[in-house]
């Protein structure tokens, strides 16, 4: 493939910028270890009294069930009742790390958390390369170090809860991103495709991602030609399809009503839809809304996920007026710009995360993102593309305003907040730096 593109700011500026050095390595390395320490910190001291509930009791005994060959039924049907129900209630790769991790003997609910500590500690090695690829080692450096110690990242990784893995694989998107950028070739089209297909099957709801960066990065570069442009949109959506086609071929034969991805979008529905979610001051959140009727639904989970989204959708269609507020109020939740202090309340104490871990996510989240935001605008203005930092803000907003705002739903666009404000703290040091060089005396003035 021809059409190596230009040097954009740092990106692509030359071969000392690509090239892992020793040095790079070795300081990146013993970061995601202080990671690892901070996130099994967490497991074992800060949140030691952890409640396991709601969807973690899911994926522990989906990754038990899965670990036995029994393949992705309801896990609580078959450990209780010993019946056979066929599920799709989360994408399916978070179940499946777990099931290879019960596959090794770790199987206890510990065991599945700290196995979510290696994940969040990959991150920080991800992003950290991310950082470098898009800004030089400092950069590298400063995201990685964001990445260890974020409170909003560390969290997910010792409540097991798929996040971990949703932030593993957005921020593998974003890596391969920019490589792809800067060399606009098949091997670096097919790194891209996978791990969009890979975050897809992670978080349902970044499918969104795809369309928009594969446009983005692919096909509105003008520093190659139509054919190569068609050729690497064509790889990477293959790519895409040959992780997702499976999943979604597997639910398509297994349910009385089609599933996609999964098979819970009217449960979500429901939680955000009564007069608890809608009015009230938990308005923008989610509440005990699953009201099934006096009779039971028949059939399988697909004929029960659409009743209870077509009650849902009944409720929106009556309380039509206030929807818009509700939409900006769990936006500004996600956000934690509607009530925060409220937010940190019902983080700590309904999600489990603790009171004191919520302050500090809350605390580390209004420091890092006036930074992500500058950085944004000194991406945009070194002509570095800054749709892999944008977008997953851009789906995370759409994904809060259609559901609820929960904080962890976040997750998706944390990594790119560290990246963009890694490249902030870049440019406020070598600012500082030039100062410190321009008020220094000459030695010919002190003589």
């Amino acid at each position: 493939m021809s059409g190596r593109p230009r040097a954009h700011g740092v990106l692509g500026a030359g071969a000392e910028r690509r090239v892992a050095h020793p040095p790079f390595l070795w300081s990146l390395a013993a970061i995601a270890l202080v990671g690892l320490g901070v996130r099994l910190f967490y497991v074992f001291v800060g949140n030691a009294s952890y409640v396991f509930g709601g969807d973690a009791v899911y994926y522990h005994y989906e990754a038990w069930t899965l670990a036995d060959g029994k393949g992705f039924i309801d896990p609580f049907r078959w450990l209780f009742l010993h019946q056979v129900s066929q599920s799709a209630v989360h994408p399916p790769l978070y179940s499946m790390y777990l099931a290879l991790v019960s596959r090794l003997g770790f199987w206890s609910v510990t065991d599945h958390r700290v196995a979510s500590t290696v994940l969040g500690a990959a991150v920080v090695v991800i992003v950290g390369l991310t950082g470098r690829r898009v800004g030089g080692v400092r950069v590298g450096l400063v995201a990685a170090t964001f990445a260890a110690v974020y409170a909003n990242l560390w969290i997910n990784d010792g409540m097991l809860l798929s996040e971990s893995m949703s932030a593993l694989t957005i921020s593998l998107v974003l890596l391969s991103a920019y490589a792809l950028w800067e060399r606009p070739d098949m091997t670096h089209a097919i790194w891209f495709g996978l791990a969009l297909g890979a975050a897809i099957m992670s978080r349902a709801e970044v499918a969104i991602l795809a369309p928009i960066l594969i446009v983005t990065i692919v096909l509105c570069r003008h520093d190659v030609t139509a054919r190569t442009r068609a050729q690497l949109a064509a790889v990477s959506g293959a790519m895409v399809v040959v992780c997702v086609g499976p999943w979604i071929g597997y639910n398509l034969s297994r349910f009385d009503k089609p599933v996609y991805m999964t098979d819970s979008v009217g449960a979500v529905l429901s939680a955000a839809s009564c007069d608890a979610t809608y009015y009230g001051s938990q308005a923008g959140w989610y509440g005990s809304c699953h009201v099934f009727g006096a009779r039971p639904i028949r059939g399988d989970a697909s004929d029960v996920d659409a009743a209870v989204r077509k009650e849902a959708v009944d409720y929106i269609k009556t309380h039509k007026s206030r929807l818009p507020v509700v939409m900006l109020e769990r936006v500004g939740r996600m956000w934690d710009v509607w009530k925060p202090r409220q937010n940190v309340r019902l983080n700590g104490l309904l999600e489990g995360r603790t009171i004191g871990a919520s302050q500090i996510a809350l605390g580390s989240y209004y420091f890092l993102m006036p930074l992500a935001v500058a950085g944004v605008v000194v991406m945009r203005r070194r002509h570095i593309p800054i749709s892999p930092i944008v977008a997953p803000a851009v789906v995370v907003t759409v994904a809060a305003a259609m559901f609820f705002g929960a904080v962890r739903y976040r997750v998706s666009a944390e990594p790119a907040i560290v990246v963009a404000a890694a490249i902030s703290v870049d440019v406020l040091w070598i600012s500082l730096v030039d100062r410190r060089k321009t008020l220094r005396p000459s030695a010919r003035h002190v003589a």
